[in-house]
């Protein structure tokens, strides 16, 4: 999703929620959202049925955030390209005052090497001079977000594709840099870390983060282990806050997963399991007292909202 020029709320008339809400949010540590926002199948789900196909993107925000389904939202577009804070500023006028927002990335500070895809042409399989350089997201990630949308920065992801070939060497290569990175980041803001190598997830890569206040990200996804497999991870439940993301069902890749459900406007294909510890953390965030960001992707079960509205039920 790009972001555009068009100023927010175009249709004042549409900003209230859509006419068959889902659960009320429950009340307690766990804030629900999905993974961005901007789905012309969500009208008659998240936005009024009447609502134009034409919406800005932030349009589609605001009717988001007064739907009443969620309290917070991710925005993984900016793993793409990192926002000015002008876009920023566009998309903070559509949301209420304090509304969080999980932010990704991007691509740029997490990747070594460029991959081998379309969108990075000749600089395919060439290294990253960007690669967790502090400055780089400074100027272009922080400094941008913290101009337009300080009063919605919730936490930043830091995305850390599959490594094909995981050793003990690279593993260790990994971590020393992602502890001078981890370190050398400005403290008052909230940091989450996203792997995608089952073999580097361990109470030592989760011990790391935790000495910087930064909390792993509870993936489920394509080639990791379940939602409860990793929140087990010795010293995981310490972390400062919690986040987990429901993105592809282990074993199935992305791309079939778009093929398979879209236009994201109803389940496709439930999942009990990933549903049930998803329930599960969530309780323990009410026990123990910790702020959970479950942010739920599409491509999970067919459609977020609904995926959301099942995990709320089943809580309670």
């Amino acid at each position: 999703m790009s972001s555009d020029d068009a100023p927010p709320l175009l249709f004042p008339e549409l900003a209230r929620p859509a006419a068959a809400p889902g659960p009320a949010l429950p009340r307690g540590f766990t804030r629900f959202g999905t993974a961005t926002w901007n789905y012309p199948g969500w009208r008659g789900i998240v936005y009024p049925a009447a609502s134009p196909e034409s919406m800005s993107s932030a349009e589609r925000l605001a009717l988001y955030a007064a739907s009443g389904r969620f309290d917070t939202v991710e925005a993984d577009f900016t793993f793409y390209r990192p926002q000015t804070a002008r876009e920023w500023r566009r998309y903070g006028a559509a949301l209420p005052p304090g509304f969080p927002v999980v932010s990704k990335v991007w691509e740029e500070i997490t990747c070594e090497r460029f991959p081998k895809i379309e969108r990075h042409g000749p600089r395919g399989g060439t290294a990253n001079p960007n690669y967790l350089s502090v400055e780089a997201f400074r100027r272009e990630v922080l400094g941008p977000a913290e101009e337009g949308f300080g009063d919605h920065l919730g936490p930043f992801v830091f995305e850390f594709g599959r490594d094909r070939r995981p050793t003990a060497e690279r593993k260790a290569r990994f971590r020393e840099r992602l502890d001078r990175f981890l370190g050398a980041l400005p403290r008052e803001r909230r940091y989450a870390v996203e792997i995608r190598t089952r073999e580097y997830l361990d109470a030592g890569h989760v011990a790391l983060l935790r000495a910087h206040g930064a909390a792993p990200v509870l993936n489920w996804w394509t080639r990791m282990p379940g939602l409860a497999e990793q929140f087990e991870v010795p010293g995981t439940a310490d972390a400062d806050f919690w986040l987990a993301r429901v993105l592809v069902a282990p074993g199935r890749a992305y791309e079939d997963a778009v093929k398979l459900f879209a236009p994201y406007d109803r389940i496709k294909e439930e999942h009990p399991e990933m549903r049930a510890d998803a329930v599960r953390i969530a309780r323990e965030a009410e026990a123990r007292r910790k702020e959970l960001f479950l942010i739920v992707n599409n491509r999970a079960e067919g459609s977020a909202p609904y995926t959301i509205d099942a995990i709320k039920r089943m809580i309670g």
